[in-house]
């Protein structure tokens, strides 16, 4: 599998100016090397006074695949002291699940995607920093790209440059250059719906681990906390986001009656843990891990659709097809998901087909029945009159018989 290039950019809140330009001037850009995976941008946090080591944006990589961030949690059980959402910054422009590089490598290879983040995850990479200087109003590197002229060098040809490696810089060097405080391509952030979802996902899943910690035979009942979920609102809740994500993935299938395609499931996997319907009423925590996840997922189908609309995919060559340097299109999760849902409406399809054929082989069998009785009716009716001819014939030759003998012996 060929390795995703690598490309610069900037991680940067410009929406601050619109509510204080004092802190709008002061927010930090975090300089960032990334790649595009599935179409989703995978980032490698490059910024030495943000982080000593560099950190990966392990949602990214999730959603490459096909899972929502809670999911990535309880499959790969990764706990607190593990991650980073937004290294406690007011303001993060990303937030996200940046984990270390060596727990990024062990993911991606349980993912199997390593091959496709050979060139992000580079340990060659290690020693690589940026970073944004307020006192002289742009970017520091300790490295550059060696295919970029250095009559041509900027923050704008490094953005607009894929490249594969970086080479780092000896004795102390450095490269300057100036980066505009404003929205532009290869600056990017996340709007406030993302941010909440990831939030969302993040303090359900914690929330959830402390509470099984807490959870013991021996607990007081006055530790238990005031919210409880009713049987019948965890029970409604669990249909709503479902029949909602099966009515989003079939949005895309014209030809699929929705409300007949819908089909609600009462077991879902969470990641590596199993989950059912009437686990929700025993843990408030299980319903916000569950309810954050249904809307990510919900989310993640919306994205697609969005995507699917604006660009339309064009017919790939065969040998581009089947070259195994492409990964398949779609994301590994949600075309499991779909491909289960399509096995379950062709299976309910067959089901109703051979109920159809049923009731056809038992009317053909009746029909059968009916005409091998009028059969037997028939030849017994033609029986009967032969047997009498029969018994008339046989009673005028004894007769006549008798009448000859008689007479022989009168003579």
């Amino acid at each position: 599998m060929t390795p995703a290039l690598l490309k610069f950019e900037l991680l940067f809140d410009w929406t601050s100016e619109d509510e204080d330009l004092f802190s709008f001037q002061q927010a930090a850009m975090y300089p960032t090397i990334a790649c595009t995976v599935n179409n989703h941008t995978i980032y490698r946090l490059i910024d030495r006074q943000l982080a000593i080591v560099h950190r990966i944006s392990m949602g990214q990589v999730w959603a490459a695949c096909g899972l929502t961030i809670t999911e990535g949690l309880f499959l790969f059980d990764i706990r607190r002291g593990e991650y980073e959402t937004d290294f406690e910054m007011p303001k993060f422009p990303f937030r996200d699940v940046w984990v270390s590089i060596p727990l990024a490598r062990q993911i991606a290879e349980k993912l199997a995607i390593e091959d496709k983040l050979a060139h992000l995850l580079d340990p060659a990479l290690d020693t690589v920093f940026s970073h944004y200087s307020f006192e002289r109003g742009g970017l520091i590197h300790n490295w550059k790209v060696d295919t970029i002229a250095d009559a041509e060098y900027s923050t704008r040809a490094l953005i607009n440059t894929p490249f594969s490696s970086p080479t780092s810089l000896q004795n102390g060097r450095k490269v300057r250059t100036q980066i505009s405080r404003c929205a532009q391509p290869g600056v990017v952030m996340k709007d406030r719906m993302e941010d909440g979802l990831i939030l969302w996902q993040v303090c359900a899943y914690e929330n959830f681990l402390r509470d099984q910690v807490k959870l013991n035979p021996k607990r007081d009942q006055s530790e238990q906390g005031d919210f409880e979920i009713d049987k019948q609102v965890s029970e409604a809740s669990w249909d709503v986001f479902e029949g909602l994500l099966c009515d989003v993935k079939n949005f895309k299938r014209p030809d699929v009656d929705i409300r007949k395609a819908r089909v609600l499931s009462d077991s879902i996997m969470l990641g590596n843990m199993p989950l059912r319907k009437d686990y929700l009423r025993d843990s408030p925590a299980l319903w916000w891990v569950y309810a954050a996840t249904a809307v990510a997922k919900i989310g993640q189908e919306l994205s697609q659709h969005r995507a699917l609309g604006s660009a339309p995919p064009t017919p790939a060559p065969a040998a581009i097809l089947e070259s195994a340097d492409v990964l398949p299109p779609g994301k590994a999760g949600a075309l499991l998901h779909e491909r289960m849902d399509e096995l379950e409406h062709t299976l309910q399809r067959t089901a109703a087909e051979n109920l159809d054929y049923s009731k056809d082989v038992e009317d053909l069998h009746a029909e059968i029945a009916t005409m091998k009785q009028q059969i037997h009716e028939l030849k017994t009716s033609n029986s009967r009159p032969n047997s009498g001819r029969l018994l008339e014939l046989i009673v005028l030759i004894v007769a006549v018989l008798f009448i000859y003998h008689f007479k022989l012996y009168l003579r």
